[in-house]
């Protein structure tokens, strides 16, 4: 990772497409802690959603590149890959961004190749992501600035109390989107 502290956004932004891309465990939630210890919350928000977005692109084009070899590789995930397909064909976009709200997922990469297993279009894929990233993102981000600068928080009271009140509601908004987004799945599935 010191590569990427020297290359700076660039670094960043490179290393975060291509985990985003490849089936790495724990990449995703490592580089957005990361991005709010070196950038900060909201430029480390951009930098993350952004390329982290760009990377499920690629996962997803790779998917639909390869969709044949796909299929039988993820064969044991045949039934997850059919009910993706016929959501995504009523509402593509919907069931991306709910896919990308919850937590309860087979895992950001893996999304991204099974949904390019579907007929979910591109800017379905593109918007669901981009927009979905956000919330859950902010939250990593937002525990990653906190840590960077640890020290100063405990030396004022003011600053202290907002950041607990900050980091409270970043857990509850997050929670809540995630429950939203967990239950509007469970309602999509059982209607089909």
């Amino acid at each position: 990772m010191t590569w990427i502290k020297t290359m700076g956004p660039l670094g960043f932004c490179v290393a975060n497409i291509v985990l985003s891309a490849l089936p790495v465990p724990g990449a995703g939630s490592t580089l957005c802690l990361l991005s709010g210890v070196m950038f900060g919350t909201l430029y480390g928000c951009v930098l993350y959603v952004l390329s982290g977005t760009a990377g499920a692109v690629l996962a997803f084009l790779l998917a639909r590149q390869g969709r044949g070899f796909m299929t039988r590789a993820l064969a044991k995930h045949a039934k997850l890959q059919r009910s993706l397909d016929r959501a995504v064909a009523k509402d593509g976009f919907q069931i991306c961004l709910l896919m990308r709200l919850t937590p309860v997922t087979p895992g950001f990469q893996l999304t991204s190749y099974l949904l390019g297993l579907t007929s979910v279009g591109h800017a379905d894929h593109l918007l669901g992501t981009l927009l979905g990233l956000f919330p859950c993102s902010f939250a990593y981000i937002y525990a990653g600035t906190i840590g960077a600068n640890a020290g100063d928080i405990w030396s004022d009271p003011v600053q202290l109390g907002s950041t607990a009140v900050g980091v409270l509601v970043t857990v509850l908004v997050t929670v809540k989107i995630a429950g939203v987004a967990q239950k509007a799945l469970a309602d999509a599935d059982e209607e089909k």
